[in-house]
């Protein structure tokens, strides 16, 4: 047994860990996460904060680069990655994981309207310049294989510049980012946003190791989904530069841990 001194020591580590935050670094990618005025905004902040604040859970964000963020997560040094479900089979073994769904998301291209393009397909692609934001060019190599020219960019300022200086034909990025992009810059009757390709998960990825932290994530985005919080946060984030925001609320809730399979939990999401 412990001595009174020992446990005493104990108990107080214990209360340490449970006050200190919660490290969570986001991706630099408006509007799921941007800092504004010096502060963190966007969709993934304000759904974390919200949910770990009903389960009493403190947090601490940080903006950084996407493939930083992927490296600390594979090396266990954050417990919360929040990412592109799709994608994760090409960086981790999906049985070490649980995931949450949070928002739909839509792959889009975008152009000028002044040259009238169509919307890119395999067949019309060839000697096209394709623009796309470094670390994201594993999507774009089909396109490359039809003989489509690929371009870089750095962030997406600088994306929405080749695009209206003329230096890419299309624009490879989110339909929620080219609305908030074309908003923010002030080109919105400039750009062409064409009908998205195809919708894919975007959510909260936990590693087993921290399944306590991952069962508070769950319970407190049940209650956020419950008491309408959930669609009132992803419309307040959308919805003065995306026409159609309500689309991107999930129809269903699911939680992918191999352990049990796909549990889906349907909620009144829609409105």
């Amino acid at each position: 047994m412990l001595s009174p001194k020992l446990k005493l020591k104990a108990q107080e580590s214990a209360k340490e860990l449970q006050n200190t935050p919660v490290p969570i670094e986001l991706f630099d990618y408006a509007p799921y996460s941007y800092t504004f005025d010096g502060q963190i905004k966007g969709i993934f902040p304000a759904i974390l904060k919200r949910v770990f604040d009903e389960v009493g859970v403190q947090t601490k964000f940080k903006i950084a680069p996407a493939a930083r963020i992927k490296f600390k997560f594979l090396n266990n040094e954050l417990a919360i990655w929040p990412a592109e479900l799709a994608s994760i089979k090409d960086h981790i073994k999906r049985e070490d994981l649980i995931m949450y769904n949070v928002l739909t998301a839509y792959a889009s291209f975008s152009s000028l309207k002044e040259n009238n393009l169509p919307r890119p397909s395999l067949d019309n692609v060839k000697g096209k310049k394709i623009a796309f934001i470094r670390g994201f060019k594993k999507e774009f190599e089909v396109y490359q294989a039809r003989g489509a020219i690929l371009l870089e960019a750095s962030n997406f300022d600088q994306l929405m510049q080749m695009l209206t200086k003329k230096r890419a034909d299309y624009i490879g990025i989110a339909e929620i980012a080219a609305y908030y992009y074309a908003k923010k810059l002030e080109i919105t009757e400039l750009v062409k946003i064409h009908p998205h390709i195809f919708s894919f998960p975007v959510g909260i990825i936990f590693n087993k190791k921290n399944k306590e932290l991952a069962d508070k994530f769950h319970l407190g985005f049940k209650k956020l989904v419950e008491s309408g919080e959930y669609k009132k946060i992803i419309l307040e984030n959308t919805k003065r530069f995306h026409p159609k925001s309500e689309k991107l609320l999930i129809k269903e809730y699911s939680l992918i841990n191999n352990d049990i399979g796909e549990e889906v939990i349907t909620l009144s999401t829609q409105p």
